[in-house]
């Protein structure tokens, strides 16, 4: 290392092997391919192409099956997501879940599928009621809100896009004799396997 008075001040100046590790290091978290071993932008691209809605084990598990020998580290993936959120390719639902925009829409005027985004807002989401009937194209009208099973309560209502978003806790008496899964069938939609009752 070569080190110089410069206006009184001791400065020193890095090898240059050094330079070109600290340079490519911080290339790779910018683009935010170290946490994830240089994810291929194809398998991202063809993710969001296939996922209009998705929570964040949707994303783990398509890049895991695709490219099973990579390693993620969630805070590289949030570091990602951010990128292309700030690039409007993606918006930030709410917690684990996001809307894929496609290019050159933009997320003011893009209307989101609300069956979809039904069945993301948890984990074992499953499409109720008269949202059940809709998705299986056995309603005669259509609501504005949308109602889901879940293990867990949820309280309060969500709302996105004018629309209304409802948690209905799973009935007791499944969970009790674990028959979770009683009555569910999928039906798909844009590709997408939707549990309803």
């Amino acid at each position: 290392t070569r080190c110089a008075l410069v206006t009184g001040v001791q400065t020193c100046a890095l090898p240059i092997s050094i330079y070109l590790t600290v340079s490519a290091l911080n290339a790779n978290i910018i683009s935010g391919s170290f946490g994830f071993y240089q994810v291929k932008k194809n398998t991202l691209h063809e993710f969001f192409n296939k996922f209009q809605v998705f929570r964040l084990e949707d994303l783990n598990e398509f890049i895991k099956a695709k490219e099973p020998e990579k390693v993620i580290d969630p805070d590289t993936r949030n570091n990602l997501l951010a990128h292309y959120i700030k690039q409007g390719r993606l918006v930030r639902i709410r917690r684990e879940v996001y809307q894929t925009i496609p290019p050159g829409e933009s997320s003011e005027n893009y209307t989101i599928d609300p069956y979809l985004l039904t069945s993301k807002l948890a984990a074992d989401a499953v499409l109720s009621h008269h949202t059940a009937l809709e998705a299986s194209a056995k309603a005669y009208s259509i609501f504005n809100t949308f109602y889901y099973w879940t293990k867990k309560e949820i309280r309060y209502p969500f709302e996105y896009q004018g629309l209304k978003f409802k948690s209905v806790q799973q009935p007791k008496i499944l969970l009790e004799k674990k028959q979770e899964n009683f009555g569910i069938k999928l039906v798909y939609r844009k590709e997408q396997a939707l549990k309803v009752t």
